[in-house]
């Protein structure tokens, strides 16, 4: 940020708050649940990982 070139940012949250960092580069949402995300947040996201399927899809696959 300091040196003005863009920034790219990673958050771990559904909070809503976090809306305001898509203001100053590309967000990458990491979702614990993704049916809990604030959907200001994700709107502004350029792109979301929901967590909670990812676990989900590991444990399918170790099951096998």
């Amino acid at each position: 940020l300091v040196s003005g070139r863009p920034a790219q940012f990673f958050v771990a949250s559904n909070d809503g708050i976090f809306a305001r960092l898509a203001g100053l580069g590309p967000l990458t949402l990491l979702s614990p649940r993704i049916d809990d995300l604030s959907a200001r947040l994700f709107e502004v996201a350029q792109t979301v990982v929901d967590l909670a399927a990812l676990e989900d899809e590991l444990r399918v696959a170790l099951d096998g």
